[in-house]
């Protein structure tokens, strides 16, 4: 990050607009969420798809900051390593990070996912330490059992699709 504030914000470098009818289309598409953030972690674009799940986590202040530390944390993980980065959100379920890069500076990334993996998979990493306890509500609990169901391999595919579509934006 580093420069000033200015230099990291998403909407001078990208048609926002256009990228919210992207992310909308391969949410549809692809049966995952998608929400692009900037290098904080936070959404500058709606999220699309997102599971009802992840809207009932999001009207907690405690989840939302933890969705939040998510996304910046594995946004600079996926940059650092230079490729994309599957993880585990603070609640269990499977999400991915694509950085935005321009000008070789990161100045956000696209989150996508918010599903189950089915079938033989990787261990994947809990991307924070935190973890939310869902299970106590049963809100919560009836949420997540109707959350989207993929393979592993079918997440890697929607991944690189993500990632050769932001190459030429």
């Amino acid at each position: 990050m580093g420069g000033n504030e200015k230099e990291n914000r998403l909407p001078e470098f990208l048609n926002m607009d256009r990228l919210q009818k992207l992310q909308d289309n391969l949410a549809k598409a692809l049966d995952l969420a998608f929400v692009t953030v900037d290098y904080r972690g936070r959404p500058v674009t709606e999220g699309s798809g997102f599971t009802d799940f992840c809207k009932s986590m999001g009207k907690c202040e405690d989840c939302m900051h933890l969705c939040s530390r998510c996304y910046a944390h594995a946004g600079l993980h996926a940059t650092m390593a230079g490729s994309p980065y599957i993880y585990r959100c603070h609640s269990g379920l499977v999400e991915f990070a694509v950085p935005l890069m321009v000008n070789g500076k990161y100045i956000g990334c696209v989150m996508g996912g918010q599903c189950e993996v089915t079938g033989q998979a990787p261990a994947l990493e809990l991307v924070v330490p935190q973890q939310t306890a869902w299970e106590e509500d049963p809100t919560l609990s009836r949420n997540r059992s109707s959350v989207h169901k993929t393979t592993y391999e079918k997440l890697e595919a929607a991944v690189r699709l993500v990632e050769d579509i932001l190459r030429h934006l």
